[in-house]
Order: structure tokens, then sequence, then C-alpha cells
């Protein structure tokens, strides 16, 4: 077990191998995800973490705002099981909610492509270089919030190797009023896919930045803001 004191709190993990530590050191020592600290101080509505891994970035949010409940989406068996262990490893953070779940353009089911790292599996049958696939449970952003009684999100974090394009595309005009904030770790797996996420974004109302990734050229960080802050319709 590791033990890090983060913005004052001690939070305690289980690194399974170099992957973990590698991303947890991404998060908390060299902070990539920086430009979300204040709208998580700030944060008085729920915050959702798509693609939570084994939880570290939900830890890192909690840090920060503990009084804020947090959800975690995982629909990966072994990082939902390594979630689950790096939460319980810290009681002190009561409002970190586990899903076993993706999210997704709609309610159902999809396939989840395997990588050989617990990081990079994918929705992208064309990500698939170990022939390993699974089958999961996915919830539009509509659905999931409509069950968990969501009423509006601080922000909505996504990491998900390559999928958020399908589903941003897809989001209806009360999803994106649900929205305050969106931060994305973008993948460009094909020339311009910056450039075609910001133009489904910024007519929906956000501004849209755009950060480097220190460790990898093909990876940027999205953050959009809403603008309009408008009440969501269902």
């Amino acid at each position: 077990m590791e033990k890090i004191n983060f913005n004052h709190k001690i939070i305690k993990v289980i690194l399974r191998d170099e992957v973990d530590l590698s991303i947890f050191n991404e998060i908390f020592k060299f902070r990539e995800y920086r430009q979300t600290e204040k709208i998580i101080e700030k944060a008085k509505d729920a915050i959702i973490d798509v693609g939570a891994h084994a939880g570290f970035f939900s830890l890192y949010a909690a840090a920060f705002n503990s009084n804020v409940k947090i959800y975690a989406l995982e629909p990966e068996p072994n990082n939902f099981l390594a979630l689950n262990q790096n939460i319980k490893l810290n009681p002190e953070f009561k409002k970190i909610k586990l899903v076993n779940v993706a999210l997704g353009s709609t309610a159902g089911q999809a396939m989840l492509y395997l990588s050989a790292d617990s990081h990079n599996h994918s929705f992208l049958k064309e990500t698939n270089k170990t022939g390993k696939e699974l089958p999961v449970k996915t919830a539009s952003l509509n659905y999931f919030c409509l069950k968990q009684k969501i009423a509006k999100i601080s922000l909505l974090k996504m990491d998900i190797e390559g999928g958020e394009h399908e589903i941003i595309k897809n989001f209806s005009e009360a999803e994106w009023a649900l929205i305050d904030n969106l931060f994305l770790e973008v993948h460009e797996t094909k020339l311009g896919f910056y450039q075609s996420l910001e133009k489904i974004i910024r007519p929906n109302g956000f501004s849209v930045q755009i950060f480097p990734c220190q460790f990898a050229h093909n990876l940027k960080f999205m953050l959009a803001v809403n603008k309009r802050k408008i009440k969501p319709s269902y």
C-alpha cells in the first residue's frame, strides 16, 4: 500500500503495477488535471468520473472537495475491483459512489475491447490488439442522471480511450444542459480529432480550451465550460 500527503489529506492506494503507478503520478505528482482544481473546490453539484479506472481521479477530486458527491463509473471488472479497494482504503471520503457501468450514447450493453494493460480498454474495435473483448453495461448520461437523481453536474470528467467522440456527438439538448464543466482526456485517434470535438462542443454554448499532456504527443486535455448555465429539462 502507498500513501501520499496531498492537499493536506493522507490518501492511501494499492498500486497493482507500473501502469497504476504511472497514472497515479500523472494525477497526484504532476497534476495533469490541475485545470479542474478550482472547479472541484467550488463544486456544489455532482462530479462524474467516467473511466474511473482504479479511482485515482475520484480520490484527487475528493481531496479538493470532500462534501460534493462524486460518481465513479468503471465497467471493466478488474479495474472496478481495484477502484473498490482504493476507495475503501480512504473511508473519510464518504461521498464517492462506485458504479459498475460505462457511459454510452444509449442505455444497454456494448462490447469493451480489452488491452494488454488496464488503462487502455476501449469501445473502439480498431484499437483491439489482444483479440479479447467483454460485454459491459452502458448508460446514457440522461439515463444515469435520472437513475441517480442528479439534477446538475458541476464537472463531467471523461477518460475513455477515444470513445468520447461517439458519446458527445449524441448528447441531447437536455444532456448538454446538465453539464457546467466538461473535462476530457482526448486521444487523437485520427487527424483533426480535436477540431472535430470542438465543432460539436462549441455550438452547444461551451467555451473550449486545449492543454498539452507532458507525457504523450497524441494526447491532450480539453476543458469545456458552459457559458449558458441553463437549467436542464427532462
